[in-house]
């Protein structure tokens, strides 16, 4: 008798640690989902279309400018919308990560 009751406590615990992981595997899973998801309603080329309009910037305040514009339309992140404008300027052989870090620097 003690030794059922013992193996049933095990499945319990064995069943309840299991459930433990698989919620934590959909909250990740829901994590990356939204962050794509984020990533995809600003592309890379309306980016740049923000950047050109805005005489295509290369200064900090020039480019907060352009990232809080995206940010008012697109309702991304501070850093998608920096990342997406960097990697259009990247796009045209222009690199504006060392003043994009001041702008956003968890990008």
């Amino acid at each position: 008798m003690l030794t059922l009751t013992i193996a049933h406590c095990a499945g319990t615990l064995d069943a309840n640690i299991l459930s433990s992981m698989k919620n934590k595997r959909v909250g990740d899973f829901a994590g990356l989902r939204k962050l794509a998801t984020a990533t995809s309603w600003l592309p890379t080329e309306i980016a740049a279309e923000f950047r050109h309009h805005a005489k295509r910037p290369v200064d900090r305040e020039g480019l907060d400018a352009v990232v809080r514009e995206s940010i008012g339309i697109y309702e991304v992140t501070r850093s998608v919308a920096a990342w997406k404008v960097e990697h259009a300027a990247r796009r045209r052989a222009v690199d504006l990560s060392a003043t994009l870090d001041s702008v956003a620097p968890h990008r």
